[in-house]
């Protein structure tokens, strides 16, 4: 059995300023042939688990191309290009083979495709012909009529935080190595509704509208029927394409029927529990004043607007100006992202005193940089090793680094964005989270991983990852949807691999 295995991921995010470009692949995994095999075995992608399945069925493995974006902003179209261009051309040159497994993130767009995986996967069903195409997803992916035409078996994610990536890819592989031996035969069926929540509540552990979600799924799973794989994709809502939403897939053993009743149920149960997901924030100041009566430590600030994990640019100083006016000895830390101080301080030297601006250079929509004071405390490479999650052992590069003494306040100044799994940031810049009064955060969901002792607050702050998803503009995705319209009901789409999509 030879199966061929590769990754296209990137989250794209349609209100960021800035594109994503070959660097910020590379800033993360880039590995192609003998390559992939060798440096992504053992770590916690999905490259990773796929890798592991396949050596248990003694499988031939042929490596294609595997990368990871990130999230950020639209990928430029040069890079698009090379990327698809270098796994197609990888693709065919190792025919024969009986199946492809490829991990993709669903919500990848670039500047000249609005549906970057449906496209590429189009491509990939013309070379493998007959043979079956498995793909995993990160349940942010938005699930497309192309998508689904052109894979025999769609899985995503289950858990948000995503903790399970290679988990993930292996379900995924073992359904493809069963169709490949006849002994499944998969179809597949979603339900797809108007439908967009911001992230902060989809979280699939503790209690909340997601862990509902989860044991429901689980729960078809589990009974004796044809039902192999139950999915849910409350989807990026930061991307703007025509017919984006929640959806729930379904996979199957050669029974439509009951997958489309099943992926239907799921939607439903989403719908019912669309308010659950609403997002209630406090202004920047309210949070800080709130947060200095707290006597345990540390209490943190989730400025989720800025949610490099989301496709922002991570260069907003609203938390660190509000920081430096009411708090300034209090003991916090910051991470922003800005490529001239970082070169700036390290010419500088460590110990050096600096007077420069800092921040809002990528999204200037945010304003202008502020000024600051500061001693470089520290000067740094910027590399760092996931300890989990979906680059868990994967080394990543935030460029040139250095740490700014302003007061108490220390600000972690990167060249680029980095992902916020844990505190692995922190860490590396010598900074210790759990002795700091303040800590500010740039997603809305994994620091409740990190730091489940510690009081939050989500802050109202402005950004391409806003949680205020009535306030965006689109330019593409049709309305009504939910929550810009308060709907009665949804409009509801519904496919099965056999089927096309109809209109919303």
């Amino acid at each position: 059995m030879r199966v061929a295995i590769g990754a296209l991921m990137q989250e794209s995010n349609a209100f960021c300023v800035a594109r994503t470009g070959i660097q910020d692949f590379r800033n993360k995994y880039f590995e192609t042939g003998p390559s992939l095999t060798q440096r992504l075995s053992g770590t916690r992608t999905e490259m990773g688990g796929a890798i592991a399945e396949l050596e248990k069925t003694g499988a031939d493995i042929v490596p294609l191309l595997a990368t990871h974006g990130g999230s950020g902003g639209v990928v430029e179209r040069n890079c698009h290009q090379m990327l698809r261009n270098d796994l197609l051309d990888r693709l065919r040159s190792s025919a024969p083979f009986d199946g492809v497994f490829l991990a993709l993130h669903g919500a990848m767009m670039a500047e000249d495709a609005d549906d970057v995986e449906g496209e590429l996967l189009g491509e990939v069903r013309l070379i493998a012909g007959s043979a079956p195409i498995a793909i995993s997803c990160d349940l942010h992916g938005d699930i497309t009529s192309a998508m689904l035409a052109n894979c025999d078996i769609l899985i995503g994610y289950q858990h948000y935080p995503h903790d399970d990536a290679p988990e993930t890819a292996a379900r995924a592989v073992r359904c493809l190595v069963d169709t490949i031996a006849g002994r499944m035969q998969p179809v597949m069926a979603v339900s797809k509704l108007p439908m967009l929540f911001a992230p902060h509540h989809e979280h699939t552990f503790g209690a909340g509208p997601m862990v509902d979600l989860d044991r429901i799924a689980r729960g078809f799973e589990k009974a004796d029927g044809p039902i192999s794989v139950v999915s849910y994709f409350p989807v990026q809502p930061w991307l703007d394409v025509p017919d984006m939403g929640f959806a729930a897939v379904v996979v199957s053993d050669d029974d439509v029927a009951a997958a489309e009743a099943t992926a239907k149920h799921i939607a439903s149960e989403a719908w019912q529990r669309r308010h659950d997901f609403d997002v209630e924030t406090v202004s920047v100041d309210e949070a800080i004043r709130s947060a200095l009566t707290i006597e345990d430590g540390p209490v943190i600030l989730a400025d989720t607007s800025d949610c490099v994990g989301g496709g922002s640019t991570g260069d907003g100083v609203a938390v660190l100006e509000a920081l430096l006016r009411l708090a300034p000895d209090a003991g916090s830390l910051v991470h922003i992202v800005d490529p001239i101080v970082a070169e700036q301080a390290t010419k500088a030297g460590r110990g050096a005193e600096i007077a420069t601006t800092v921040g809002n250079r990528i999204n200037t929509s945010r304003g202008a940089p502020i000024p600051v004071t500061a001693t470089v405390e520290r000067v740094f490479d910027g590399q760092f090793t996931y300890d989990g999650g979906f680059l868990g052992g994967v080394t990543a590069a935030m460029g040139q680094s250095v740490v700014l003494a302003i007061n108490e306040t220390r600000v972690l100044v990167t060249t680029y964005a980095a992902y916020e799994w844990g505190d692995e940031s922190y860490r590396a810049a010598g900074l210790d989270v759990h002795a700091a009064r303040l800590v500010s955060v740039k997603n809305p969901m994994n620091y409740r991983l990190t730091y489940p002792f510690a009081a939050a607050f989500v802050l109202d702050t402005k950004g391409p990852t806003t949680p205020d998803l009535r306030g965006l503009t689109w330019q593409k995705l049709a309305r009504p949807f939910y929550p810009k319209d308060d709907l009665a009901e949804p409009r509801r789409l519904q496919q099965s691999s056999s089927q096309i999509i109809e209109d919303w």
